[in-house]
């Protein structure tokens, strides 16, 4: 499935879209949506996508949709790359080491969702602190891999990778990639159709377990927000505070 049936008469930004079985349909769905109602928003269509998976072939989610991929290239030609998470966090087929290493190298910018980014950041191990998954998947990575240092912002740069929570914040991270391409009227647009009130920075923490996100747009000041939190019943000195965020 593809997008590069319309005429194109400007600069294209091209996407893969990485899924395999077990995918969560509303981060695909926020991914492939956003960038067409952008192109119908815009003057001129300026986004094509391409779905991929390891073999190629049709692809299904737990909610019975499925998706016809072509499969990944051994030379990406992609500007972009999207990994959607997996209902199973130990899917085999988000382990993408070496293609993560092909499209970096060919100097696209690679966006791993949910579990997708949990994977990486295990596979990763101590070289991976303060990147982002899923506020889920913390725990899994806490008690399998023994590590500790993973970030709640919805999105984490680390070079040309960036992980992030997926679920409802995929939106706000693809918004930002077209925000990059597109005019702020145009963008706005986009996200008015979404009835997306606010485009949230990478920064902003999550909202999970319960408690709302801060989204101060600080980060030292949500993340000792968050600290607090989750330190409820035996609060923390300020002291303490000071000292774990340096």
């Amino acid at each position: 499935m593809n997008s590069g049936d319309d005429i194109e008469t400007g600069p294209v930004w091209t996407f893969d879209i990485i899924v395999a079985d077990g995918f969560v349909l509303t981060e695909f769905a926020a991914v492939v949506d956003a960038l067409r109602i952008a192109n119908r928003v815009s003057a001129t269509p300026c986004f094509r996508w391409t779905c991929r998976s390891r073999r190629g072939g049709t692809i299904t989610s737990p909610s019975s949709a499925y998706v016809e991929t072509e499969a990944i290239p051994g030379r990406p030609e992609a500007d972009y790359l999207f990994v959607v998470g997996n209902r199973d966090q130990d899917c085999p087929d988000l382990s993408l080491g070496v293609v993560i290493r092909r499209y970096v190298d060919r100097k696209a910018t690679v966006f791993l969702l949910a579990e997708a980014a949990s994977r990486y950041i295990k596979e990763r191990g101590d070289a991976a602190g303060g990147l982002s998954t899923h506020w889920e998947n913390t725990a899994v990575l806490r008690e399998r891999a023994g590590l500790h240092d993973v970030d709640h912002a919805i999105a984490s740069e680390d070079g040309q990778v960036v992980t992030c929570a997926g679920m409802g914040s995929t939106l706000d991270v693809v918004l930002a990639v077209i925000g990059r391409h597109v005019s702020s009227a145009v963008l706005m647009t986009v996200a008015n159709i979404f009835l997306h009130e606010r485009i949230r920075d990478f920064g902003t923490r999550q909202p999970f377990g319960g408690k709302t996100g801060t989204g101060t747009g600080d980060p030292l000041l949500d993340e000792a927000i968050e600290l607090m939190q989750d330190n409820i019943e035996e609060p923390l000195s300020v002291a303490q505070i000071t000292a774990h965020l340096g």
